[in-house]
């Protein structure tokens, strides 16, 4: 049996709502072993979002606006939580 790590997905829908989608991913922890288990499942779900999340640079933000955009499948993502510990 593979192990998994779950990582929800917290993105913006067109009305402002925040949607959350949850994955199952592989659990490739075995890569970050000397950290112990719990850096390594954020590691793990830090890998997939840097790998799947798309992030851009804003060249000229609005004041009080991030200089960076990050999305997943044309959505806006606000973050992500990892296997139900907090969100990042």
């Amino acid at each position: 049996m593979e192990n998994i790590v779950t990582i929800t997905l917290l993105t913006l829908t067109l009305f402002g709502k925040i949607e959350m989608t949850t994955f199952e991913i592989p659990n490739t922890r075995e890569h970050y072993h000397d950290l112990g288990w719990k850096k390594s499942n954020s590691l793990v779900c830090s890998s997939w979002y840097h790998q799947n999340v798309v992030v851009t640079t804003r060249k000229n933000p609005k004041p009080g606006q991030n200089h960076y955009k990050h999305r997943y499948k044309g959505k806006k993502v606000i973050g992500y939580i990892c296997g139900g510990h907090e969100p990042r």
